[in-house]
């Protein structure tokens, strides 16, 4: 059997008092076909989300959260709407050859299920590369940026994921999550230097975006602290700039954001961060003495925008 969600507050009473017998009106069909849409359309909940800024937050709909409204769906995946049956089904009594002061005919497509609505957050995920001298200053760089955006994290319903990458592959440190003790940890215990995994690093966000967007976080911020230079490829034989562009490109088409924080000396780069970011069609932030709050700071301007 399946677990039903607790009833939301919000949620309207359902009265059990249903006609005792009610007959199919003449002309029905055809009337509500030729009628005009009430003005009250205007303010129903469907209409809202259409309409909603790009700037704000988004919503995500599911069996948690406020009941929005009943709709037809499989009630063996969400919580059946029994009124809301009811009233679909009755006007086609006289047509299944039933007598609704008796008995009522039912069919799947008579099934209407509630549907809730509920604030959708955030995922932030921070991909920090660990190599080269730098290393140890985007360590502090991110563990400041966690700490802001997980002080926000609960109002938000935001969640951190973590990436590490040096050596030869980038490693999840930390799935989704809300603790800032956590993420600190995992930055601490990072070893530094070798090589650049860049691309190991581009997929590896795109695996975490994904698992993610399965249990309802669809939007994902990533924000990659590294220099741009990544010199460690997914494949021997492949050519490492070709690699980053490619990976760049499906991250722009799987609709994540990317912030790249450039923090290479302005003496010493070539613009790899740079390029980097217009591969990915992300933002680009030249900023090597950024502090945390500068980083979370623009992570969450990169969300408020999508």
């Amino acid at each position: 059997q399946q677990d039903e969600p607790p009833d939301d507050p919000d949620e309207p009473e359902e009265s059990d008092n249903e006609p005792e017998s009610l007959t199919m009106p003449d002309e029905m069909l055809l009337e509500a076909l030729a009628s005009d849409l009430p003005d009250v359309i205007e303010e129903l909940p469907f209409n809202k989300l259409r309409k909603s800024r790009s700037g704000s937050r988004g919503k995500t709909t599911g069996q948690r959260g406020r009941f929005v409204r009943s709709v037809p769906g499989d009630m063996n995946r969400a919580r059946i709407d029994i009124p809301a049956t009811l009233r679909a089904a009755i006007p086609w009594q006289g047509i299944r050859g039933s007598d609704a002061a008796e008995h009522i005919s039912l069919r799947v497509s008579d099934v209407r299920v509630k549907q809730y609505q509920s604030k959708a957050g955030v995922l932030f995920c921070l991909a920090v590369d660990a190599s080269g001298s730098m290393a140890l200053h985007r360590m502090r760089q991110a563990k400041g940026a966690v700490h802001t955006l997980l002080q926000r994290a609960y109002v938000n319903r935001d969640q951190v994921a973590l990436i590490g990458f040096r050596g030869e592959q980038a490693e999840l440190l930390l799935p989704p999550s809300q603790s800032v003790e956590l993420a600190r940890r995992e930055l601490d215990l990072l070893p530094t230097g070798g090589g650049t995994p860049l691309a190991s690093a581009l997929v590896t966000a795109m695996n975490v975006a994904e698992q993610a967007r399965r249990k309802g976080v669809m939007q994902t911020v990533l924000v990659l602290l590294t220099d741009g230079r990544g010199n460690i490829k997914l494949k021997p034989e492949s050519d490492a700039q070709e690699e980053l562009r490619q990976l760049g490109t499906n991250l722009a088409q799987f609709n994540i954001h990317t912030v790249v924080v450039d923090t290479k000396r302005s003496y010493l780069s070539q613009g790899e961060a740079k390029q980097l970011a217009e591969w990915l069609q992300g933002d680009y932030a030249y900023l090597p003495n950024a502090d945390g709050d500068q980083i979370a700071e623009l992570a969450t301007t990169a969300a408020s925008r999508d």
